[in-house]
């Protein structure tokens, strides 16, 4: 495959208070103006969330900004989610992941759900099974060990330390997580968003996060949520269905062989079982002079619009490389249906507290 998958959570120094220090979201330039009437143009910079903007895309009160702390780390990650259900929210695997260099998971400290309303801080006993959270168990298990710099936090998330310069592996795959809220939805008076089954092979796509407007470190843009557009693209497919590439035990995969006999019947939901690797990504490319996604806007839903409503149909995964290239390779959320919906439910259980979860085809 010709491009390189870059990780893209933010590596934000954290204290035990972890509140504030959020940059998320997707960033798309162009030479069209924001236009808060018509959220069918291109923006610039991520475009300013406008009361016109808001009676239109309703959904966008769904996104909130997620701070983890890790035991043994110096950095925590910055990263974005929406909540699918009253207390449960999707986001990407590796914005609640990390790993020392003896790749053992270091356990979570504490996550900070945050929004314009409130913030809320819940921290984790150590020694204590928590249903607070599940990472999907292909993820967890292929996940690297990422080195951490002070001097280069922007891109310390992106560099594996053992395969540094491959463009694919085996954690490019199944990069989900959910995150049982104590807090609900309906206290942060956020929306519950609703999530779709499948895409067209070609549409338009919207993203909505709490981002920095550039890849300078800028500090003066958190915790300001806007939103951009994007389109699905099958451009990428024949290049990412030939792409070879190691996995945590250093074993040489096609990655058709890999979907084919080991993970497709065992992670993947549906139709997507029969259909092709690249089938199940949900890859996005941004028009003439747009940039692309960058760090920070990691496990953000991407919507599509069905009628009147906007649909979760992926997870913000990687980007192709720098911050100004255009493809990004993200989650299809369709594809991970049974997940969703098994892990939901049993979360709920364990907090006597049952969740729902409504897909659409």
């Amino acid at each position: 495959m010709k491009h390189q998958i870059k990780l893209i959570t933010f590596a934000s120094i954290v204290s035990v208070s972890l509140v504030g220090c959020g940059k998320i979201l997707y960033k798309l330039r162009t030479e069209k103006k924001c236009d808060p009437n018509n959220i069918e143009k291109g923006i610039y910079g991520g475009c300013e969330i406008t009361p016109e903007v808001e009676n239109k895309l309703l959904e966008l009160n769904s996104s909130v900004l997620i701070n983890t702390s890790f035991y043994g780390a110096s950095f925590g990650n910055t990263c974005t989610g929406n909540f699918i259900s009253e207390n449960i929210i999707l986001t990407a695997g590796h914005c609640i992941t990390k790993k020392d260099k003896a790749d053992n998971n270091l356990p979570i400290m504490q996550i900070a759900i945050e929004n314009e309303k409130k913030v809320h801080t819940h921290y984790m006993e150590k020694t204590i099974k928590n249903p607070t959270y599940v990472v999907h168990p292909h993820y967890k298990a292929n996940a690297k060990y990422v080195e951490e710099t002070k001097s280069d936090k922007n891109t310390a998330q992106s560099k594996n330390v053992e395969e540094k310069g491959n463009p694919f592996s085996s954690d490019d795959f199944a990069d989900l997580a959910l995150i049982y809220s104590p807090i609900s939805a309906t206290e942060l008076n956020a929306k519950i968003i609703r999530l779709s089954e499948s895409t067209k092979k070609i549409e338009r796509v919207y993203f909505v996060g709490y981002g920095q407007l550039s890849n300078i470190d800028d500090l003066s843009n958190i915790k300001e949520k806007r939103w951009g557009t994007a389109f699905i693209t099958q451009s990428v497919n024949k290049d990412l269905n030939s792409t070879i590439f190691k996995d945590q035990n250093k074993k040489v995969w096609h990655i058709n062989d890999f979907w084919y006999t080991y993970f497709a019947n065992k992670y993947i939901s549906g139709q997507y079982k029969t259909k092709t690797p690249a089938e199940s990504f949900l890859v996005t490319i941004g028009l003439q002079n747009e940039e692309g996604v960058c760090s920070g806007d990691s496990g953000g839903v991407i919507f599509i619009k069905r009628d009147n409503e906007f649909l979760g149909a992926g997870v913000v995964h990687a980007s192709s490389g720098k911050c100004s290239d255009k493809v990004s390779y993200n989650m299809k959320i369709g594809a991970y249906k049974d997940w969703i919906l098994s892990e939901s439910a049993e979360i709920g259980q364990l907090k006597n507290n049952l969740q729902k979860i409504n897909f659409v085809p």
